[in-house]
């Protein structure tokens, strides 16, 4: 990442759409040749709807398959390569990540390598709190990404009032679904979420129970410190914090809906007593159960 890069946080991005379109080999009158060899000044987003190719980053080949998801950043080499036997079919975005230069709202052609000038690179970011996000990302069966980017495209071809805003709320569920795709197996491969939806079942279900780091190793067999890691790595919390956080939300669908003492309330979303319920609940929503409940039913 060059040194000028500016720093974001991924909770911040919202994206600008520069172009949307969908892209077919076999009927396209341009040849497909104009994607080799070529570096783009803005980021790069291809999700395969059909057909097959390699596609190669920064001199790495990937089969480009149905179902798959290629993602880099501006200044990223790349090449898209067909056999003369098959076709590629793809939808692409090219977009920044923040507003700043929404102005240039027309497509910005890609150059060839050699001729690239790096100083018209319109945007150079690196993520503060998402590595991944730094390097190119290919990833396979992201399907849901793909009907987001066609409703997307669609978006960017009808532009009806309000589009742009539209574009960008769309792009940021992209991102969402991208984001939690690396997260879950980055360090583990082989488990694609399965473990941490197991967690999260689990404690959705039995929240009312004494439940901790070492309770569920003991009922998943998996060890204390490697449930906190699932949770951090996945929700980007504790399980003492996702399990407040959880409980209190539990206690305020009680308070609105029942007539139920505090106390039996804080017993059955599994605090051990109505005082260590309330102070947590100030905490978190700054009123005490009580006032939560006045100031609901006025």
């Amino acid at each position: 990442m060059p040194e000028h890069a500016h720093s974001i946080s991924f909770k911040d991005i919202k994206p600008f759409i520069r172009l949307a379109r969908h892209f077919d080999s076999s009927t396209s009158k341009q040849p497909v040749r104009r994607f080799i060899n070529v570096k783009s000044y803005d980021h790069r987003l291809f999700y395969i709807t059909g057909g097959e190719g390699t596609i190669e980053i920064e001199g790495i080949s990937y089969h480009a398959e149905k179902g798959c998801l290629f993602y880099w950043l501006s200044g990223t080499g790349y090449s898209v390569f067909i056999s003369e036997k098959t076709h590629l079919e793809f939808l692409q975005l090219n977009f920044d990540f923040c507003q700043s230069r929404s102005d240039l709202s027309y497509p910005i052609l890609q150059n060839d390598i050699a001729s690239f000038a790096a100083e018209n690179i319109v945007e150079v970011i690196r993520f503060s709190d998402l590595e991944e996000f730094n390097h190119p990302i290919i990833l396979k069966g992201m399907n849901m990404a793909g009907d987001t980017m066609l409703e997307l495209k669609n978006e960017f071809e009808t532009k009806m009032i309000f589009y742009e805003n539209r574009m960008s709320a769309l792009a940021v569920l992209i991102f969402n679904d991208i984001a939690r795709s690396v997260n879950s197996i980055s360090m583990y491969p082989y488990m694609k979420g399965h473990k941490i939806d197991k967690i999260i079942k689990y404690i959705h279900n039995n929240y009312s129970r004494n439940i901790t780091n070492h309770t569920i190793g003991a009922m998943f067999n998996y060890h204390a410190n490697y449930v906190n890691h699932l949770m951090r790595q996945n929700t980007g919390k504790s399980l003492h914090h996702y399990l407040l956080e959880y409980r209190i939300s539990k206690a305020i669908d009680l308070i609105q809906t029942t007539g139920m003492t505090m106390t039996e309330i804080a017993d059955a979303v599994g605090f051990s007593n109505s005082a260590h319920f309330s102070k947590q609940f100030k905490k978190m929503t700054d009123r005490n159960p009580m006032q939560f409940r006045k100031n609901y039913n006025v």
